[in-house]
């Protein structure tokens, strides 16, 4: 992918100072987002933008100022598929943990990794260097219609933020 040079300086957005560092991690981040998604086009494979990625996409137009990763979100059938595909399409710097409890956090998420990029992850209790990271969070009962599962998506989006938000 090609960013130009002023992506990666510092800048304040929403009064949040975004740090150099942080930008760089994003363009990895999409870096592996964009080898993703060839895998799932090339074979069929539905995801989309989910959490805090479909947040900051809506609310701020790219990513939430202070969100240090990327969401993505697939039906079971598409993630099941994508698991048994992932380590022979994904190139060898680039691993896939599957629902792997990550320290300091309550959630056992499946991620992609990127051993490249290293990341200080200064939201954990202890400042700890991690690999860039996208998460992707596997979602049951999605309708097959298109437009259902728009709606689908459209409520469970609103469940969340009722949620995150109580």
């Amino acid at each position: 992918m090609e960013f130009p040079q002023n992506y990666f300086c510092a800048e304040v957005r929403d009064d949040f100072e975004i740090p150099a560092m942080m930008k760089r991690a994003w363009a990895a981040e999409l870096e592996v987002l964009s080898v993703i998604a060839d895998v799932c086009e090339r074979h069929h494979l539905q995801y989309f933008a989910d959490y805090g990625t479909l947040l900051g996409a809506v609310r701020h137009k790219g990513f939430i100022p202070w969100d240090d990763d990327i969401d993505v979100g697939m039906p079971r059938p598409d993630f099941r598929r994508f698991e048994k595909i992932a380590e022979k399409e994904l190139p060898e710097y680039l691993h896939y943990c599957s629902f792997k409890k990550t320290e300091g956090y309550h959630h056992y998420v499946p991620r992609i990794t990127d051993s490249r990029v290293k990341v200080i992850d200064e939201s954990a209790a202890v400042d700890a260097e991690k690999e860039a990271w996208i998460d992707i969070f596997p979602l049951d009962g999605m309708p097959g219609n298109k437009y259902l599962r728009k709606f689908h998506c459209f409520r469970l989006l609103i469940a969340r933020a009722r949620v995150n938000y109580s």
